[in-house]
């Protein structure tokens, strides 16, 4: 069994430990390397989905992790969302995990996706994906999201409220930040890095196999 993506789909690559020490130039490094996954990614329609975040490896190094979607064709048994790509791709045994991902969207045009919610803001994990990472990850992970273009994220939630949100669709989401109060928030978060615990890459295999089977291949 291997996941279904390309090199293009995937990122590590080591960072400075300097730039830990500096939480504006840590946002603007994850904000950007959204960018590059979104560049890499190939979606049939143009739907290109791009993720970033930071790890610390069993050495102490930090690296940043990216994943960006991949469906070649309407149709297509491979196809892997950006969330995912990343965990099977860029994750190497032992990491632990940042506090923080980051997530760039196109903008959504009414593009209906599995298991969200008219009222969202921005686009947020499918089901799946959800599954998946409440499965291998702590509720307190924060997404950030962004869509299109925008250099200031249009949404920032904790795990376990996208869940909660997305569990009880008839529970309004909180009142509307603005985009800089959104960036604000973030980076005073960041000013403290936090990690995940350690994860082992057998129990993402073994939770992605089960819950996304479609994203998979048997070899």
């Amino acid at each position: 069994m291997r996941p279904v993506f390309t090199d293009e789909s995937v990122m590590r690559r080591t960072i400075d430990s300097e730039v830990l020490k500096n939480p504006e130039e840590m946002y603007d490094n994850l904000e950007l390397y959204t960018r590059i996954m979104q560049r890499r990614a190939k979606h049939y329609d143009g739907f290109n989905f791009g993720t970033a975040s930071y790890a610390r490896d069993v050495t102490g190094n930090i690296k940043m992790l990216g994943g960006a979607n991949y469906k070649p064709f309407d149709g297509s048994r491979a196809r892997v969302c950006g969330e995912i790509a990343k965990l099977l791709g860029a994750v190497d045994e032992g990491d632990q995990l940042g506090n923080y991902w980051f997530l760039r969207s196109p903008v959504l045009n009414g593009k209906p996706i599995q298991s969200s919610r008219p009222d969202q803001r921005s686009l947020h994990m499918c089901g799946p994906c959800r599954t998946t990472v409440s499965g291998i990850l702590l509720p307190s992970l924060t997404l950030v999201m962004f869509v299109g273009d925008e250099s200031l994220p249009r949404e920032s939630m904790q795990l376990s409220d996208m869940n909660f949100y997305h569990d009880n669709p008839d529970v309004p989401f909180p009142d509307e930040q603005s985009p800089s109060e959104i960036r604000d928030e973030v980076v005073a978060g960041l000013e403290t890095i936090q990690f995940q615990p350690s994860v082992s890459v057998d129990k993402i295999q073994r939770i992605a196999k089960r819950v996304l089977p479609e994203t998979m291949r048997t070899d």
